[in-house]
Parts: C-alpha cells; structure tokens; sequence
C-alpha cells in the first residue's frame, strides 16, 4: 500500500508541477505580448527601447516555443532542451549597456557577441529539418550546448558588472540592469547546478520540473521587468506632455503636443543623418532656418521634449561622435579629435566631455588604448 500511496504522490505532483508551468508560462506569455504592444508605443529611433523591444519579443518567442510543447508537443521533449534560446540573452543585455550611451553599436560588436548564438541557432535548425537527430549525435551537441551556455553566462555576468564598476551605466537604467544582471546570474547559476547535477536530477521524477519551473519564473521575472521599464518612459512622457501643454514658460504656447514630437523627429532625423552637429558653425539660427522651424519652437521642443538647451543637446551629440572617433583611434591627438567632432575650441571640449562622459578626454583615451593593448 505504502509503494502505490507513494506513486500517487509523485503523480499528483507532475500533475500539478505541469499545470503549474504551464500556469507561469501562459502569464508569462501574456505580459510579454502586452509589453510589445506597449514598447511600440515608445520612440523605437532610441536605441534602448529598440533593444528592450527586441528581447522582449526574443522571450515571447522563446515562451510560445516551450508553451506550445508543454501543451501540444509533449513526445519532442529533446526539441525543447535543445533549441539554444538561453545563449542570446547576455549578448543582448551587453549590446543594450554598450549602444545606450552613444545610441547606436558598431557592427563589429554586434558580429563579435552574436556570432556563437546565430551558428549554434543554425546548427540545431539544420539538424531539426534535416532529421539527423541520432543517440550519438545528442551525446556530442548536449554537452556542447550546456557547456556553451554556462560560459555565455559567466562571461556576460563579468562583462556586465565590470559595466557596473567603471560606472558605465546611465543612471536611468542603473536599477534596471542590476535586476536584469541578477535574473542572468540566476539562470546561469541554474544551467550550472544543471551541468554538475544532471545525473541526480534525472534520477527523480520530480527534479526536472523543479528546474523547468526555475527557469520559466525567471522568464516571468524578465516579462515584468521590461513592463516596470516601459511604464517607467511612458510615465516620464506623460509627464512631458503634462509640461508641454501646463508649465510655464510655454503653458500659452499654440503648438501641440503631437506637433513637438513631430518637430522632435525632424531635429532627430537631421542630426543622425546629415550630423549637422559636426559643423563648428551651427546655431540656434541656422538649425531653425535649415528645419524651416520658428526658433522658438526649436527651442521649446529641445527644453519640453529634450530637457535640454540647445548647446547641451548640440555637446552631447559632439561629445558622442568624439568617443566613437577614440574608440576606433585611441592615438590620435585630442587636438584633431575635437576639430573633428565640432568644437572650435579644446577648453569647450574639454569641459563638455566631463559634463557628459564624467571624464576627461585625455582620461578616456588612457582607458580606452589599456583595453587595445
């Protein structure tokens, strides 16, 4: 009596193990679809956004994969601990760190931090199509993806808090990459304890679902994560909006709000296109004239939208594209860096850099030709 008392017990929890992922994923899948929706609703001309659109649709991707084998497609059980979902995470979160500051990535970062996850996608679709799946094909590609995977993991929690430590991070995403740097650390504590344990784990019925539901309430932990985010900018635009239309000194101004956006745009559009910032010359005036916009309505869009006067704005975008020219020359003079970005003058240069970058120029190149060598 004691053995089938005990079996009914297992039972009773893969039951309700089942239901239960079944409960997370479904939630999961549900916040990840609102969050799209929502994200859209955001400027995706931001980098940011741009990024956290697309891992959020990455996780509701992957959450409708593992959802419709949990439901539908239970007998291709090996399909689901094979597809290599986990190693884009920590590149995506280290390409969001590395384009928020500048608002764009160079193409050798994005080459160098997918092209492991884009060969081992490729790998596993080749073999799913081409049905080379066999039991001495598994024992190679399973050890391979676990092992992968744990130093993906390792890797980019490193990468990531040394982002946190050299005060990398812009403080509005402080918070928000330190809960998406945990939520990494737990998985790969997890696909860990997985490598070490694997043989116990499937020696019980039990450990197995355990760990499936780890790692789907992680997955629930990213969804609400990036809604916290996205609720977070479409509050502060709210609040602009709210300043645009109430505030003084513009609360009688006869612009819309729709019409400052759209002035936004074309300021925006004009500065990554064309990089008229790079033109020493440029001012208020000439800025208005080449928009065919009313000076002070450049001035209200960059003040109401920006929170930013014009020369902040115009030194920020200056300083941006000095970095980029240090970046991909750490010994080139300061002298030419500066010309070459904009500044007629090192002491503006100067002086802007440590307003935006919290460095000096010369202190930023240092750092840059030690991470050449």
């Amino acid at each position: 009596m004691s053995l089938v008392s005990e079996l009914q017990k297992v039972i009773t929890f893969v039951i309700s193990a089942q239901r239960r992922m079944i409960f997370i994923l479904s939630i999961s899948l549900f916040l990840a679809i609102y969050n799209a929706v929502k994200l859209l609703e955001l400027k995706l001309s931001v980098l940011d956004h741009c990024i956290v659109a697309v891992i959020n649709c990455y996780i509701g991707i992957h959450i409708a994969y593992v959802l419709a084998y949990r439901i539908w497609f239970p007998e291709l059980k090996h399909l689901n601990r094979l597809a290599p979902f986990i190693l884009v995470y920590g590149p995506l979160i280290y390409l969001f760190i590395v384009g928020q500051r500048k608002n764009q990535i160079a193409r050798k970062y994005i080459f160098a931090h997918m092209v492991v996850p884009v060969l081992v996608w490729i790998l596993f679709v080749i073999l799913v199509a081409g049905s080379f799946w066999g039991r001495d094909l598994d024992r190679v590609y399973r050890p391979m993806l676990r092992t992968v995977a744990a130093g993906s993991f390792l890797l980019y929690t490193i990468l990531i808090a040394n982002k946190f430590f050299r005060n990398e991070i812009k403080k509005s995403t402080k918070i928000f990459l330190l809960c998406a740097l945990m939520l990494l650390m737990c998985m790969g504590v997890i696909v860990m304890f997985f490598n070490l344990h694997k043989k116990q784990l499937y020696a019980t019925i039990t450990g197995p679902d355990a760990l499936s539901t780890m790692v789907y309430s992680i997955m629930l932990l990213a969804c609400l994560l990036i809604f916290t985010y996205h609720y977070r900018y479409r509050r502060r635009s709210d609040e602009r909006a709210h300043v645009a239309i109430d505030s003084e000194p513009y609360s009688k101004s006869a612009i819309t709000h729709a019409e400052l956006e759209q002035y936004e745009q074309k300021i925006v559009s004009l500065m990554s296109g064309q990089q008229a910032y790079l033109d020493p010359d440029l001012s208020l005036k000439l800025l208005a004239e080449v928009l065919h916009i009313p000076k002070h309505y450049v001035t209200q869009v960059l003040n109401v939208q920006m929170k930013q006067n014009y020369h902040q704005y115009i030194n920020t975008l200056r300083v941006a594209h000095a970095c980029r020219l240090i970046d991909a020359d750490p010994g080139a003079l300061l002298k030419n860096i500066a010309e070459h970005s904009g500044f007629s003058s090192m002491v503006t240069f100067n002086r802007s850099f440590k307003t935006v970058m919290n460095v000096l120029p010369s202190e930023y190149r240092i750092r840059k030709q030690a991470e050449s060598v």
